[in-house]
Protein backbone atom coordinates (compact mmCIF):
# COMPACT_ATOMS: atom_id res chain seq x y z
CA UNK A 1 0.00 0.00 0.00
CA UNK A 2 2.92 2.44 0.98
CA UNK A 3 4.32 1.77 -2.17
CA UNK A 4 0.68 2.66 -4.36
CA UNK A 5 0.60 5.61 -2.43
CA UNK A 6 4.09 7.32 -3.91
CA UNK A 7 2.58 6.27 -7.31
CA UNK A 8 -0.30 8.10 -6.78
CA UNK A 9 1.44 11.66 -5.77
CA UNK A 10 3.03 11.37 -9.40
CA UNK A 11 -0.36 10.05 -11.04
CA UNK A 12 -2.27 13.17 -8.88
CA UNK A 13 0.65 15.42 -10.71
CA UNK A 14 -0.44 14.88 -13.88
CA UNK A 15 -3.83 15.14 -12.93
CA UNK A 16 -3.61 18.42 -12.00
CA UNK A 17 -1.47 19.70 -14.55
CA UNK A 18 -4.08 18.22 -17.27
CA UNK A 19 -1.29 16.11 -18.16
CA UNK A 20 0.80 18.77 -19.04
CA UNK A 21 3.73 17.20 -16.30
CA UNK A 22 4.00 13.85 -15.15
CA UNK A 23 3.59 12.67 -18.19
CA UNK A 24 6.45 9.50 -17.31
CA UNK A 25 6.35 7.69 -13.95
CA UNK A 26 9.48 5.60 -12.91
CA UNK A 27 8.84 2.74 -10.67
CA UNK A 28 12.06 0.36 -9.62
CA UNK A 29 11.67 -2.38 -7.26
CA UNK A 30 15.02 -3.82 -5.56
CA UNK A 31 13.85 -6.98 -4.00
CA UNK A 32 17.76 -8.29 -3.64
CA UNK A 33 18.08 -4.61 -1.39
CA UNK A 34 14.29 -4.67 -0.48
CA UNK A 35 14.34 -0.72 -1.95
CA UNK A 36 11.55 1.13 -3.91
CA UNK A 37 12.31 4.04 -6.10
CA UNK A 38 9.09 6.28 -7.47
CA UNK A 39 10.48 9.10 -10.11
CA UNK A 40 8.27 11.66 -12.09
CA UNK A 41 8.69 14.76 -14.39
CA UNK A 42 6.33 17.01 -12.41
CA UNK A 43 6.68 20.50 -11.58
CA UNK A 44 8.27 18.92 -8.47
CA UNK A 45 6.91 19.84 -4.72
CA UNK A 46 7.38 23.87 -4.45
CA UNK A 47 10.55 24.05 -2.32
CA UNK A 48 8.80 27.33 -0.73
CA UNK A 49 9.14 28.11 3.04
CA UNK A 50 5.45 27.62 4.91
CA UNK A 51 4.61 28.91 8.23
CA UNK A 52 5.46 25.27 9.64
CA UNK A 53 8.66 24.47 7.62
CA UNK A 54 9.48 23.74 3.72
CA UNK A 55 6.64 22.42 1.61
CA UNK A 56 8.53 18.98 0.31
CA UNK A 57 9.27 18.36 3.85
CA UNK A 58 5.78 19.08 5.15
CA UNK A 59 4.16 16.88 2.54
CA UNK A 60 6.44 14.02 3.38
CA UNK A 61 6.81 14.13 7.33
CA UNK A 62 3.40 15.83 8.20
CA UNK A 63 -0.29 13.82 8.03
CA UNK A 64 -2.71 15.75 6.21
CA UNK A 65 -0.55 18.45 5.08
CA UNK A 66 -1.91 18.02 0.73
CA UNK A 67 -3.72 19.58 -1.38
CA UNK A 68 -6.67 16.40 -2.47
CA UNK A 69 -9.37 17.01 -0.02
CA UNK A 70 -12.24 18.86 -1.73
CA UNK A 71 -15.31 17.27 -2.46
CA UNK A 72 -14.47 18.44 -6.74
CA UNK A 73 -11.25 17.21 -6.61
CA UNK A 74 -10.34 14.57 -9.19
CA UNK A 75 -7.20 13.47 -8.19
CA UNK A 76 -6.48 9.38 -6.11
CA UNK A 77 -5.01 10.83 -3.41
CA UNK A 78 -7.96 11.33 -0.48
CA UNK A 79 -6.36 11.54 3.02
CA UNK A 80 -3.34 13.39 2.76
CA UNK A 81 -1.55 10.41 4.72
CA UNK A 82 0.23 8.51 2.10
CA UNK A 83 3.72 10.01 2.08
CA UNK A 84 3.43 10.27 5.49
CA UNK A 85 2.60 6.85 6.56
CA UNK A 86 5.45 5.87 3.47
CA UNK A 87 7.89 8.18 5.48
CA UNK A 88 6.67 6.45 8.91
CA UNK A 89 7.48 2.88 8.25
CA UNK A 90 10.56 3.52 6.28
CA UNK A 91 13.74 2.46 7.48
CA UNK A 92 15.32 4.95 4.78
CA UNK A 93 13.29 7.07 2.92
CA UNK A 94 14.55 10.28 0.72
CA UNK A 95 12.91 12.14 -0.96
CA UNK A 96 14.04 14.67 -3.65
CA UNK A 97 12.27 17.58 -5.25
CA UNK A 98 12.84 20.02 -8.00
CA UNK A 99 10.76 22.62 -8.78
CA UNK A 100 12.91 25.24 -11.73
CA UNK A 101 14.55 26.99 -9.08
CA UNK A 102 15.50 24.74 -6.03
CA UNK A 103 16.07 21.37 -4.84
CA UNK A 104 15.20 19.81 -1.72
CA UNK A 105 16.78 16.97 -0.32
CA UNK A 106 14.98 14.92 2.67
CA UNK A 107 16.19 12.14 4.04
CA UNK A 108 14.49 10.22 7.08
CA UNK A 109 16.21 7.11 8.72
CA UNK A 110 14.37 4.77 11.09
CA UNK A 111 10.43 5.31 10.85
CA UNK A 112 11.46 9.01 10.95
CA UNK A 113 13.29 8.62 14.19
CA UNK A 114 15.91 11.60 12.16
CA UNK A 115 15.31 13.38 9.57
CA UNK A 116 17.86 15.87 7.54
CA UNK A 117 17.06 18.89 5.07
CA UNK A 118 19.83 20.09 2.20
CA UNK A 119 18.53 23.17 -0.17
CA UNK A 120 20.35 23.97 -3.34
CA UNK A 121 19.93 25.64 -6.34
CA UNK A 122 18.42 24.00 -9.69
CA UNK A 123 17.09 24.05 -12.82
CA UNK A 124 15.34 21.08 -13.09
CA UNK A 125 11.58 19.94 -12.38
CA UNK A 126 10.35 16.29 -10.71
CA UNK A 127 10.16 14.53 -7.89
CA UNK A 128 11.90 11.46 -6.87
CA UNK A 129 11.70 8.97 -3.59
CA UNK A 130 13.91 5.81 -2.58
CA UNK A 131 12.69 4.07 0.40
CA UNK A 132 13.62 0.72 2.14
CA UNK A 133 10.21 -0.05 3.92
CA UNK A 134 10.28 -1.30 7.09
CA UNK A 135 9.18 -4.86 6.57
CA UNK A 136 9.65 -6.55 9.73
CA UNK A 137 6.58 -4.18 11.27
CA UNK A 138 4.47 -5.83 7.96
CA UNK A 139 5.12 -8.84 9.16
CA UNK A 140 7.07 -9.44 6.27
CA UNK A 141 10.69 -10.69 5.37
CA UNK A 142 11.19 -9.62 1.64
CA UNK A 143 9.38 -7.84 -1.32
CA UNK A 144 8.09 -11.00 -2.58
CA UNK A 145 7.42 -11.84 -6.47
CA UNK A 146 3.36 -11.10 -5.10
CA UNK A 147 4.04 -7.47 -4.42
CA UNK A 148 5.77 -6.70 -7.72
CA UNK A 149 3.18 -8.23 -9.83
CA UNK A 150 0.94 -6.43 -7.50
CA UNK A 151 2.77 -3.04 -8.33
CA UNK A 152 2.78 -4.17 -11.74
CA UNK A 153 -0.89 -4.95 -12.47
CA UNK A 154 -1.33 -1.47 -10.79
CA UNK A 155 0.84 -0.14 -13.51
CA UNK A 156 -1.32 -1.86 -16.23
CA UNK A 157 -4.21 -0.58 -15.10
CA UNK A 158 -3.59 2.60 -14.22
CA UNK A 159 -1.93 3.16 -18.28
CA UNK A 160 -5.62 2.58 -18.99
CA UNK A 161 -7.31 4.99 -17.11
CA UNK A 162 -4.59 7.30 -18.05
CA UNK A 163 -2.89 6.82 -21.16
CA UNK A 164 -1.88 10.15 -21.59
CA UNK A 165 1.16 8.92 -18.97
CA UNK A 166 3.79 6.17 -19.95
CA UNK A 167 4.57 4.15 -17.08
CA UNK A 168 7.29 1.67 -16.25
CA UNK A 169 8.58 -0.75 -13.79
CA UNK A 170 12.05 -1.85 -14.05
CA UNK A 171 12.40 -0.47 -16.97
CA UNK A 172 9.57 -2.22 -18.39
CA UNK A 173 7.08 -0.36 -20.16
CA UNK A 174 3.60 -0.98 -18.98
CA UNK A 175 1.23 0.32 -21.63
CA UNK A 176 -2.15 -1.52 -23.06
CA UNK A 177 -4.17 0.11 -25.61
CA UNK A 178 -7.73 0.14 -25.07
CA UNK A 179 -7.94 -1.78 -27.92
CA UNK A 180 -6.79 -4.64 -26.57
CA UNK A 181 -7.95 -4.52 -23.42
CA UNK A 182 -10.38 -7.19 -23.77
CA UNK A 183 -8.01 -9.48 -24.63
CA UNK A 184 -6.47 -9.36 -21.25
CA UNK A 185 -9.55 -11.81 -19.79
CA UNK A 186 -10.71 -14.00 -22.23
CA UNK A 187 -11.12 -14.37 -26.54
CA UNK A 188 -14.79 -14.21 -26.43
CA UNK A 189 -14.47 -10.69 -23.95
CA UNK A 190 -16.39 -7.92 -25.15
CA UNK A 191 -15.72 -4.15 -24.47
CA UNK A 192 -18.33 -1.31 -23.87
CA UNK A 193 -17.30 1.99 -24.52
CA UNK A 194 -19.30 4.94 -22.70
CA UNK A 195 -18.83 8.54 -21.98
CA UNK A 196 -15.71 8.76 -20.38
CA UNK A 197 -15.97 4.75 -19.16
CA UNK A 198 -15.32 1.41 -20.38
CA UNK A 199 -17.09 -1.63 -19.11
CA UNK A 200 -15.24 -5.16 -20.66
CA UNK A 201 -17.92 -8.07 -20.24
CA UNK A 202 -15.86 -11.75 -20.17
CA UNK A 203 -16.59 -15.10 -19.19
CA UNK A 204 -14.57 -16.36 -16.48
CA UNK A 205 -12.73 -20.25 -16.45
CA UNK A 206 -15.24 -23.12 -16.32
CA UNK A 207 -13.32 -24.14 -12.41
CA UNK A 208 -14.53 -20.51 -11.63
CA UNK A 209 -17.66 -19.72 -9.01
CA UNK A 210 -19.42 -16.93 -9.30
CA UNK A 211 -19.42 -13.08 -10.34
CA UNK A 212 -16.23 -11.37 -10.20
CA UNK A 213 -15.08 -7.73 -10.82
CA UNK A 214 -11.59 -5.73 -11.43
CA UNK A 215 -13.02 -1.99 -11.27
CA UNK A 216 -11.05 1.52 -11.58
CA UNK A 217 -12.95 4.37 -10.53
CA UNK A 218 -10.76 7.61 -11.44
CA UNK A 219 -7.49 5.66 -11.08
CA UNK A 220 -8.85 4.04 -7.55
CA UNK A 221 -8.99 0.27 -7.18
CA UNK A 222 -12.58 -0.79 -5.60
CA UNK A 223 -11.90 -4.57 -4.98
CA UNK A 224 -15.42 -5.09 -3.68
CA UNK A 225 -16.42 -3.29 -6.93
CA UNK A 226 -19.30 -1.01 -6.07
CA UNK A 227 -22.70 0.63 -7.05
CA UNK A 228 -21.42 1.19 -10.67
CA UNK A 229 -20.63 -2.57 -11.45
CA UNK A 230 -24.09 -3.12 -10.06
CA UNK A 231 -26.06 -0.74 -11.61
CA UNK A 232 -24.44 -1.70 -15.35
CA UNK A 233 -24.90 -5.56 -14.03
CA UNK A 234 -28.77 -4.55 -13.70
CA UNK A 235 -28.94 -2.70 -17.29
CA UNK A 236 -27.43 -5.19 -19.14
CA UNK A 237 -29.84 -8.13 -17.26
CA UNK A 238 -32.73 -6.22 -17.89
CA UNK A 239 -31.57 -5.93 -22.06
CA UNK A 240 -31.77 -9.95 -22.13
Amino acid sequence: KIIEEIIQNSVDEAIRTDFKFAKNINVKIDQDLGMVFVQDDGRGIPVVQLEDGWQPVLCWTRARAGTSFGAERNTIGANGVGSFLTTVFSKFFCGISDDGKKRLVLESKENMSSIDVKLSNSTVQGTSVQFFPDLPRFGLTEISDDHVNMIKDRLKHLSICYPKIKFTLNSEVLSIPRKSIPGLYSAHAVSIPLENSLFVIAPLPKDADGFKSVSYVNGIFLKNGGNHVNWFMERMCEAM
